[in-house]
């Protein structure tokens, strides 16, 4: 057989792998309708990350009973194989929402109904996200405990929980930002020429390279991934859930259970309404069932506030409009945040092993990730992310900048992004608004649990964030000169120019990370 012969039947062995699972196929360890419990100690909606966490601790005590409910199903095998991210984004384990046109903002392509894409599975965004392991600033924590009232919440209490969940496999890292023995596996990038060049560039700007996750969070750093030493993801669901498939009897794990309502009842005091249970179709058929002692909420941005207000709860205008009871006046669906990404510079490297990106089709890449976890089939690019924060105003106590760098190759697969062309091998510099001070809305279309809500991301809308923006790429073009080896595509002048005269812009949104609406 002939070496082109064996690519022709990997890529085909590759491509098969998207279809041999049916996420919505009943593995034996999730429960069937007929196995539910009339009642349950605490009911959490949606296994996303939050969820299988809270999940996991809550059923440690063996004496509450607890159960799961996830509208998807188990995640596909292929999404275990990092290289082949980008494939998750299409499928049963996804839900696409349409959103609305913004004034002055389009994702990616103008003129298109444009979408945003939230996990449908076990997992929830872990089981397909691009595995990014980024704790935050110390001082955002610091924040909320302070200014927002979450007492507890605070930097030092919330990196000891990340500590106690981290299994970190970098031992060059230190021992007391990172933990060994939980089950959430993080391991550190993939190396490659391009990612020393961004080293380099940024250590001349002033920069130096950190540990991403010590906290402090200004500088540059090389990219921790929830990824094992084998090579394969680790998501909320097989580090929290899987282990205790089985073994956990008091933990209920329901799937393609597509949650309805939340059922509040009265208690003695007239101005106390409790959570009671909750409405979901299973298998269906409609179910109730009723909670001993809580619901938790945990279906993310868009779900949580979009079940919140079918079930009364949200602002007492929009549900009379849609003619559901009020249980409670609510700003539900207002406070709609995301990291906002754009474009910045493109690259192409004039010689092709500095950029070391494989092809998807590279058999020894795919048999070193196979026998040893190792090399480019563990990242989700095909070549491991380099990352900076910065701050545009030294005034500021945290940055409001993140740029990413990626890297790829002409020969990409429909699993990375096939808009990079341009030479041998490229690379892009993204630009994300870390602290975007736009709001967008969820809102409901009609009471029908069956219709997608009205999203309106509203990108844009306040001008600072435009000009953070602009300031950033205009501040790229000198500096990119510091990268070494590389020929410099001409920057997006026109694009610069609708940024500073605030017209519509390109942008993308950044894979699941949309947040604080509920």
């Amino acid at each position: 057989m002939t070496r082109t012969q064996m690519k022709k039947i990997f890529v085909s062995c590759l491509s098969a792998l998207t279809t041999i699972c049916d996420a919505v196929n009943r593995p034996s360890w999730a429960i069937s309708s007929h196995q539910l419990s009339t009642c349950y100690d605490f009911i959490i909606v949606g296994a996303g990350s939050a969820g299988c966490r809270l999940a996991e601790k809550l059923s440690a005590i063996q004496d509450v009973k607890v159960l799961l409910l996830e509208a998807g199903g188990a995640p596909p095998d292929f999404t275990a194989i990092p290289l082949l991210t980008r494939l998750s984004f299409e499928g049963d384990w996804v839900q696409r929402y349409r959103v609305e046109p913004m004034k002055n903002a389009f994702i990616t392509k103008p003129n298109q109904p444009q979408s945003i894409v939230t996990g449908r599975v076990l997992g929830g965004g872990s089981s397909i996200n691009l595995m990014n392991y980024e704790r935050g600033s110390l001082r955002d924590y610091d924040t909320w405990d302070k200014d927002y009232g979450a007492r507890g919440w605070n930097g030092e209490e919330m990196f000891k929980y990340f500590r106690f969940d981290e299994n970190n496999h970098d031992y060059e890292l230190s021992d007391e930002t990172h933990g060994r023995k939980g089950n959430l596996q993080v391991t550190s990038s993939y190396d490659t020429n391009i990612l020393r060049g961004f080293f380099g560039a940024s250590s001349q700007m002033g920069y130096s390279v950190r540990d991403i996750n010590d906290g402090n969070v200004e500088g540059v750093y090389r990219m921790q991934a929830t990824i094992g030493p084998d090579g394969h993801r680790s998501s909320a669901f097989t580090a929290f859930i899987q282990p205790h498939l089985g073994s956990r009897k008091n933990l209920h794990v329901a799937i393609g259970a597509f949650v309805t309502k939340i059922i509040f009842q009265k208690t003695s005091d007239p101005n106390v309404t409790t959570a009671h249970g909750v409405e979901f179709v299973m298998d269906g058929k409609h179910h109730k069932i009723c909670t001993l002692k809580e619901i938790v909420l945990s279906a993310g941005a868009i779900e949580s506030p979009r079940l919140l207000m079918l079930s009364g709860v949200g602002p007492k205008q929009h549900l009379e409009d849609m003619q559901i009871d009020v249980v409670s006046d609510l700003p539900v669906g207002q406070n709609l945040q995301n990291h906002v990404a754009v474009r910045g510079i493109d690259g192409a490297i004039n010689a092709t092993t500095f950029l070391e990106i494989p092809s998807v089709n590279d058999i020894k890449a795919l048999m070193d990730w196979y026998k040893f976890g190792k090399g480019p089939f563990t990242s989700p690019y095909g070549t491991h992310l380099g990352v900076g924060f910065y701050k545009m105003n030294e005034s500021d106590s945290t940055p409001d900048i993140e740029i990413m760098l990626q890297g790829l190759r002409d020969d990409a697969p429909p699993c990375t992004f096939q808009d990079n062309k341009g030479g041998p091998a490229n690379f892009n510099l993204l630009t994300i608004l870390m602290r975007p001070k736009s709001r967008g809305t969820v809102r409901l279309r009609n009471k029908d649990a069956r219709v997608p809500p009205i999203i309106d991301l509203n990108y844009f809308d306040n001008a600072d964030d435009i000009e953070i923006l602009a300031r950033v790429l205009i501040m790229q073009a000198p500096n990119f000169r510091l990268i070494s080896s590389i020929q410099r595509r001409s920057l997006a002048l026109e694009f610069l120019t609708q940024l500073l005269q605030l017209t519509p812009a390109k942008t993308k949104t950044r894979v699941h990370s949309t947040i604080g609406d509920a």
